[in-house]
């Protein structure tokens, strides 16, 4: 037999709606970010996208299961199983081919919100709740998931732009917690016999409400569960991180010692330029004027070397120094390359990828690359964005496809700065305010912007000048609150003033005699490069990147066809202080040998100074822009160090070196990302489930009162 609860006014309905929204909102955006919809991200111009096979899926999935609720469970099972295996699907279309075009991130947004197909069940137990009868009519409950969905996709991705990207399951902990509020709230409102006048313009129904003897102490459990349990775990998940493998805070007393005449390597990368676009038609810019000087000099694998190419690129604009902005990502890159083709550019990136740089621009960097050192066949270590390439400079490895997280979360025991603190070795990371955001270093367990070796722009300049530089170096111009001021995207000439300064103030310094100065491009940005990636120990390599070498001991003049990528930085290192290499993939990673000339006489420094007309600033931070400056073409080429049919090397090189062929092992064998498991989407889920099982105990509770 079966019971007609009271009336109730539309005030009184207004929980339960709540309830069915939001928790329909959360199983939906959980559903995504555990299949890792985020992580096919790439570009703020593809979230529409998968925002739009969210919503889809919030619109359409709960269709079927709310036309038939209130028939039992086999229904309910029924949409469950249906609802994890679309979910499942997604995971494994993510996973597995996470190149996806956007309508095809639609289809795997939509495939993943397959949770939301639960909600009948908690829509039955709410509906058998004394006093709250719910909805009327199953368009009333449609809309009401709809609507909490749609909300909550919103909301999220606005969270998760406003966090850059990372610790998107702190945000699904406050929602949970917001959940367990609403609960709890229930609850209470589930044991008042309702006072209220029947509102007229909701039509209420029976319900059978079967009889229930005691509530035990489950309720109380529950609620213990969402009011200390919860808030504990969501503590813990702010205030702590995985700290296997903590980094040393200072490097141990001895030290190894270098085995060639570098004792200090500075590491720079810079945003975004692919090898044609700052290098593709050097050194024969049409706009420069030197007497022939820029004719004698060795010209790099580029696009003069394929000039039917340049038909289907345009040059930046002598008086401009700002370029467009490509679409990035995971998916374009691959899309560009299209398996090697090179011929997806203009498609995926679009049409500012199909742009180059001339001496108007560049003329800095020209002028390092005919005074020093180039490298032709260098690659981003991955073909993929900004904090997976950084990452692999740091611990040969990225745990990430796109610019997302942490979490995962790298433990620092993989990372190139805890063996150089177990061997004794020096190191400084420099930013211009660690205070302000310490960058990809937050991947990294135990790292903090308090560690002692995370240090600023003035630390750098001042041990410089005062000789006390450490043996290895990154000297970042992101991050630490610069924003994109110095990154050289999309503006060139301000990042080119703050390398400027950086390399003058090396050169100018006691270290220079014993110092290598390594700049390069973290990623192409989607600009077009002609040289396919080819692979490394098994791995796809990113984008042809532009890579100089800067030193005393660096050949004048000189290209280096040496096949190398970013982790070739870390094996130089590991080479030069006889160190083992980081892993597998840095051991295959070609080193930069060929490059120097180690038992030339250390050459003094090729200064480019304001006086010459260069934007060297006096300081950093600067004033910007410089008064009249519209190019930079004139100050291309300078006149020889060394005269070119002096030199005693040839002008083109490269060699197969690598630190698997020594024996020197490797100092990780298996690399991995960590998780803290108050992060984890399986724990969240759980707690989803607690707070559906407290909506189900305080249904029965109510029934009894």
């Amino acid at each position: 037999m079966g019971s007609e609860p009271p009336k109730t006014s539309g005030k009184r309905r207004r929980l339960p709606a709540l309830l069915v929204g939001y928790f329909s909102g959360l199983a939906l955006i959980l559903g995504a970010y555990t299949a890792g919809d985020l992580n096919l991200l790439g570009d703020l111009s593809q979230a529409p996208y998968l925002i739009l096979g969210l919503l889809a899926g919030g619109l359409l999935l709960t269709i079927p299961p709310v036309l038939v609720r209130g028939r039992g469970w086999p229904f309910l099972a029924l949409w469950t199983l249906v609802g994890a295996l679309l979910a499942t699907v997604a995971g494994w279309w993510n996973f597995t081919m996470p190149t996806t075009t956007n309508p095809e991130l639609v289809a795997r947004g939509l495939l993943s919100t397959g949770p939301v197909m639960v909600l009948p069940a908690l829509v039955d137990i709410l509906d058998s709740t004394r006093g709250t009868p719910l909805f009327s009519t199953p368009r009333r409950l449609w809309m009401s998931s709809f609507l909490g969905s749609w909300v909550m996709v919103l909301v999220s991705t606005i969270l998760y732009l406003a966090q850059n990207y990372a610790y998107f399951p702190l945000t699904l902990l406050a929602f949970e917690g917001a959940g367990a509020v609403l609960v709890v709230l229930f609850w209470r409102a589930s044991r008042r016999t309702p006072p209220d006048a029947p509102d007229e313009k909701e039509d209420t129904r029976p319900v059978a409400v079967p009889h229930a003897k005691g509530s035990g102490g489950a309720v109380p459990l529950l609620l213990a569960f969402l009011l200390v349990v919860q808030p504990m775990i969501a503590v813990g998940a702010v205030l702590s991180s995985p700290t296997s493998g903590a980094t040393p805070d200072h490097p141990l007393p001895w030290a190894a010692a270098p085995i060639t005449p570098i004792h200090h390597v500075v590491m720079i990368m810079a945003e975004n330029h692919a090898f044609d676009t700052v290098f593709g038609v050097y050194p024969s810019d049409p706009t420069t004027a030197a007497g022939g000087i820029a004719h004698n000099l060795s010209a790099p694998i580029n696009l003069l070397s394929r000039p039917g190419l340049l038909s289907g690129l345009s040059p930046l604009p002598n008086d401009t120094f700002t370029l467009g902005s490509p679409i990035e990502g995971y998916s374009a890159y691959h899309l560009d390359v299209d398996g090697g083709k090179m011929d997806g550019f203009r498609a995926n990136s679009g049409a500012a990828s199909m742009t180059y740089l001339t001496a108007s621009q560049m003329a800095p960097e020209w002028d390092w690359a005919e005074q020093y050192g180039i490298g032709d066949n260098y690659f981003a270590s991955m073909l993929t964005e900004t904090n997976p390439n950084r990452l692999y400079t740091l611990c040969g490895f990225s745990p990430v496809i796109n610019d997302y997280g942490p979490p995962p979360m790298v433990p620092s025991d993989q990372c190139i700065f805890n063996e150089l603190a177990n061997a004794g070795v020096s190191y400084g990371y420099y930013l211009q305010d660690p205070s302000a955001g310490i960058g990809t270093l937050g991947y990294l367990t135990g790292v903090t912007p308090q560690s002692p070796w995370v240090q600023t722009y003035s630390d750098f300049f001042s041990q410089l000048s005062g000789g006390t530089l450490p043996a290895v170096s990154w000297m970042e111009p992101v991050d630490g609150g610069v924003g994109a001021n110095y990154d050289q995207q999309p503006d060139t000439l301000e990042g080119t003033m703050w390398l400027l300064r950086v390399v003058d103030s090396v050169m100018a310094s006691p270290e220079w005699n014993s110092t290598a100065i390594f700049v390069t491009y973290d990623e192409g940005g989607g600009f077009y490069d002609h040289v396919a990636p080819p692979t490394v120990d098994g791995e796809q390599l990113g984008e042809r990147v532009p890579f100089l070498v800067i030193s005393p001991y660096a050949k004048e003049d000189y290209v280096s066809h040496t096949l190398m990528n970013h982790d070739s930085q870390i094996a130089f290192v590991e080479y030069n202080w006889g160190l083992p290499a980081l892993n597998s993939f840095v051991s295959h990673s070609g080193l930069p040998l060929d490059l120097f000339d180690f038992n030339q006489t250390p050459r003094a420094p090729v200064e480019l100074t304001a006086a010459e007309g260069f934007p060297v600033p006096a300081g950093i931070p600067f004033a910007y822009p410089p008064s009249g400056l519209t190019s930079m073409a004139s100050l291309f080429p300078q006149p020889f160090q060394i005269p070119l049919d002096e030199l005693p090397y040839a002008h083109h090189g490269e060699t197969n070196a690598t630190l698997a062929d020594g024996a020197g092992g490797l100092y990780v064998t298996s690399n991995f990302g960590v998780t803290d498991p108050a992060e984890s989407p399986y724990l969240l889920f759980a707690i989803l489930g607690g707070e559906s099982a407290a909506i189900a105990v305080a249904s029965r509770l109510s029934r009894q009162l």
